[in-house]
Parts: C-alpha cells; sequence; structure tokens
C-alpha cells in the first residue's frame, strides 16, 4: 500500500472517531437540564437578591425589563438582582447555552415580584433543550382582604385561609403569618434552609402549633412556610418568604 493510501485510510479513521465523541456531546447535552435557584423572590426597591444556576454550562443572563432593575453580571453561574422601581414584576431568564455557535440552549426563569403589595407569583422549574421551557406557573394575587374571596357559598362551615401567600422580611426582623377557618390546631412548618424560622418563646423553631406565627428572617433568600389544618380532612396553604437585608 503505498503512503498517500495509509494516510487516507488514517484520515477517514479519524474523521469517524470525531463523529462518534461528537454525537455522544451531543446526546449528553440533551440529557441535561437547567435551573435557576430561588425561581421567585419578592423585594422592594433598592434592594437585591442573589440568583444561582444549576445544570448546564456557559450560563447567560437576561431581563424581561431592564428599567426596573439590574444585574451586577450578564454572565457566571450565579448573579445579583437589583430592584429599581415597586409596583413592577421582573422575569429573569437563564441561558445555557450548549452548541458552539450559541444556537442551541436551555432556559429557566426566575420571577422577581416588586414592591410591598401583598401579591404572589411564582416561575421556574428545568427546561429542554432550544429554550422549551417546562414547569412553573403563576399565583393569585390581591390584598389581604376578606372581601375579596368567594368565602359566601352558603355553607356554614368557614374556609381555611392563610393571611397572605407571600412576604418579605429583613434579616433580623420578623413577621407574622396567621389562619381562619381553621377546623382544629394548624401545623406550621419552614424549608430548613436557615433563611427563616419560626420565633417561640425566645429560641427559632422549623415547626409550630397555633393559629398564628413569628417568623424571624435568618439569611436573605427565598423560602416557604407551609400551614395545614388541623381538621379530619387536611389542607394546606403556602407562603413565599423573601428575606433581604
Amino acid at each position: 500500500m503505498t503512503a498517500r493510501g495509509k494516510l487516507l485510510i488514517v484520515a477517514a479513521t479519524l474523521a469517524a472517531t470525531a463523529a462518534v465523541f461528537s454525537g455522544c456531546e451531543t446526546e449528553s447535552a440533551a440529557s441535561q437540564t437547567v435551573s435557576v435557584s430561588p425561581s421567585y423572590a419578592r423585594i422592594t426597591s433598592n434592594h437585591s437578591v442573589s440568583l444561582s444556576a444549576a445544570g448546564g454550562w456557559n450560563y447567560h443572563w437576561e431581563l424581561s425589563n431592564d428599567s426596573i432593575g439590574y444585574l451586577n453580571k450578564t454572565t457566571g453561574s450565579s448573579v445579583t438582582y437589583t430592584a429599581t422601581k415597586d409596583g413592577q414584576t421582573q422575569t429573569v431568564t437563564l441561558k445555557s447555552y450548549y452548541s458552539s455557535d450559541n444556537s442551541a440552549y436551555y432556559q429557566a426563569q426566575a420571577t422577581i415580584v416588586q414592591g410591598d403589595e401583598d401579591y404572589a407569583a411564582t416561575a421556574g422549574g428545568s427546561s429542554t433543550s432550544n429554550g422549551s421551557h417546562s414547569g412553573g406557573g403563576s399565583g393569585g394575587g390581591g390584598d389581604d382582604d376578606d372581601d375579596d374571596d368567594d368565602d359566601d357559598d352558603g355553607g356554614d362551615t368557614p374556609s381555611f385561609k392563610l393571611s397572605r401567600s407571600s412576604m418579605s422580611i429583613r434579616v433580623g426582623e420578623t413577621g407574622t403569618l396567621s389562619v381562619s377557618g381553621a377546623a382544629g390546631t394548624p401545623r406550621w412548618a419552614i424549608t430548613a434552609d436557615n433563611k427563616a424560622a419560626f420565633r417561640t418563646g425566645g429560641s427559632n423553631s422549623t415547626t409550630a402549633n397555633g393559629t398564628s406565627v413569628t417568623i424571624v428572617g435568618l439569611a436573605t433568600g427565598t423560602t416557604t412556610v407551609t400551614v395545614i389544618n388541623g381538621g379530619s380532612s387536611p389542607t394546606s396553604q403556602t407562603c413565599h418568604v423573601t428575606v433581604t437585608q
């Protein structure tokens, strides 16, 4: 066999090997997902929240409205978002590019509610490739007044209701949540992530009982409080708690 023939065989072998490895890389990328934590936060103007990416690589962050807040940077595995205007809702989009020309990516989102109004929204979840978002949703809003609720259904049993669906406190400060219409003793639980805790008798706990609780902020971030009706047919409600500096 001539030297030219041997060279052609080697080149063909290398090309086939590269194609195999390229196919494996694409398959591995397509099986990945990316997410943002936290996927929900509520802050007031001139306050910030840190957002972190998980899964994927080559991160790029975008805002739905850069006139109501800003990011400290637009690349990297974590960023800080600062609100500049209350009464607004910001969507922070994370894209994780996995193609050399940045044409293919995963996408996940976080929702930032800005202001002191007691209304909530949720977003987040994981994504599929090319930015097809899965998961997330939206929550209802409004104030804490009973006038807006459809409680007058003609029945004699009051509905089980949490006083608010979201709240914001600062590190070291406290806030109060309460329930009405409980059939038994309500049971409370807070996510054990050291962001906030129930303050009972001067000590902190992740569980509590009763119709009202006091929550103290421990570290910046967003956590979830769940209360369960103590009746024979337990139902639960949740409140998103955002802790700021």
